[in-house]
């Protein structure tokens, strides 16, 4: 096996350095837990790299407001972030329809332009996994896995 990278040993507040990933759909309740109106919603997973730690955010959609609305909440009750790691976007490709909506969402550049100047603004910045390389992000996917077994 080979050496950790640096971001993953070296001590550090929590969440400093973080990655996401999305698991999903699953089925909303709308209103009172006697409602029978449902929507589909979807589960944002943030892991960080130093502590293992897991936090769990609900998202409403696949769309880029929906996500920074996520990340928002994230950030409110979490602290600044300093790099956010996730997929690159190429590995959902050959996925069902529901993570071609997230493979859209993340190759849309006018999208990823306002996730950016959104992380700018915080100063945080995004990082990407290489393509075809899905064990790179082991440690969110090993999260998603977690929490599917709980649910």
């Amino acid at each position: 096996m080979g050496e950790l990278p640096s971001t993953r040993v070296q001590p550090a507040p929590p969440f400093t350095t973080t990655g996401v990933d999305f698991a999903g759909p699953i089925v909303l309740r709308l209103g009172s837990t006697h409602s029978k109106q449902t929507t589909k919603g979807y589960i944002a997973i943030f892991v960080c790299f130093v502590t293992q730690a897991v936090h769990i955010e609900l998202v409403t959609g696949l769309t880029t407001e929906a996500f920074l609305a996520a990340l928002r909440c994230f950030i409110a009750h979490r602290g600044r972030l300093r790099v956010i790691y996730s997929d690159n976007g190429t590995n959902f490709q050959g996925a069902t329809n529901q993570l071609q909506e997230v493979y859209n969402m993340l190759q849309c550049p006018t999208q990823m332009t306002r996730v950016q100047d959104f992380l700018t603004t915080e100063g945080c910045n995004w990082k990407f996994i290489p393509p075809h390389g899905p064990h790179f992000g082991g440690l969110w996917e090993a999260a998603v896995k977690s929490m599917k077994y709980h649910l």
